[in-house]
Formats: C-alpha cells, structure tokens, sequence
C-alpha cells in the first residue's frame, strides 16, 4: 500500500524553482553516511541546518561535510517530487523520487553525465546523493539526509534532443524536511 503525501503539504512537488544534487565532498569523496545533521534551534517540524551555502563555489555545508552541489536547470517542467508513504513487510516507509531532464546539452556532457550515472555494463551507478529543492512558494526540501538517495534509471538521448533523464530514490524511516541556512 502506497500513499501520495504532498497533497496536505505545504511544499508544491510540481513547481520545482531550484534544484540542488551533491554526492561528492571537496575533497573528492562521496558523501559519508550517515550524515550528522543539525536541526534549526527552536524549529517545531525540524528543520534541517545548513551551516553554510556558497552559491559562488557551488558548496553547502551540511553535518559538518562541505558538499559540492550542482544546479539543475528549471525549463519550467523537467523537475519534479514525489513522495509516498508505503505500508510493507519491512514495516513503513517513506519512498522520496526526484525526476528530472536535462535538455540540449552537449554529446560530450552526455556522455560524461553517462559515464558518472551508470557502470560499464550499463547499471545505474550508487553514489550517495543528497538534493535541495525550492518551490515556486520558495518553500525547501531536503531528500538524502538521513539515507542517501541514488539513480533509479537513466534515460541517454543523443540526437537531435541530446538530453538526460535522471530519477533519484532514497527510502527511509522519515519524511523529506524542510532546510534553513543558518
């Protein structure tokens, strides 16, 4: 049994402004789990705490990791969340999926996104992501907090499109948060 959970959220899973993905540290290593988040002093929803964000540099600093992160871009309908509260023989989860198309790049960005996201025989590749949403409402999510998420499928266009279609999934015991920058 699954249930869709942003209908009685105040976050707009539909009208992603920003999108932010990381799965590496400066220092070139994946993100170490589990991440040792802060939550906002104060907050009653416990707010994820981040410590620092350079939008410059491309880094946000979470749990004490200084994370590189990458800005999808927003053509108005690539980007989009869902997440679902699912009742099975493991007990209750909350499953979190972040789809999204990135068009019109070059054939080498498509062959290096291929190259990051997947392995020589073609599987999806597991690298701990962590993303940072922003609403049309300027609400914010984070997803990968607590359990890192890591490509569901890829889609490879090359042609007249060239474009990507990447889908996270990170399944967890806790719900997508909300994030500050402290």
């Amino acid at each position: 049994m699954a249930q869709q959970l942003l209908s009685n959220c105040i976050f707009d899973g539909k009208s992603i402004k920003n999108l932010w993905v990381g799965s590496r540290l400066t220092n070139g290593n994946p993100i170490t789990y589990p991440l040792e988040y802060q939550t906002v002093s104060g907050s009653t929803d416990s707010i994820i705490a981040i410590t620092a964000w350079d939008y410059n540099a491309d880094i946000v600093t979470i749990g004490g990791q200084d994370i590189f992160v990458n800005k999808i871009i927003n053509t108005g309908d690539n980007i989009s969340f869902d997440e679902t509260y699912v009742i099975n023989e493991n007990g209750k989860i909350y499953r979190k999926t972040i789809s999204f198309v990135i068009p019109k790049i070059t054939l080498f960005l498509v062959n290096q996104l291929k190259e990051f996201t997947t392995t020589a025989s073609g599987k999806a590749q597991l690298s701990p992501t962590i993303a940072f949403l922003e609403d049309e409402n300027d609400q914010t999510i984070c997803v990968g907090y607590d359990n890192a998420m890591y490509v569901d499928t890829t889609s490879f266009e090359i042609g007249s499109g060239n474009q990507v279609a990447l889908s996270y999934v990170s399944s967890s015991y806790s719900r997508a948060r909300s994030y500050e920058i402290i």
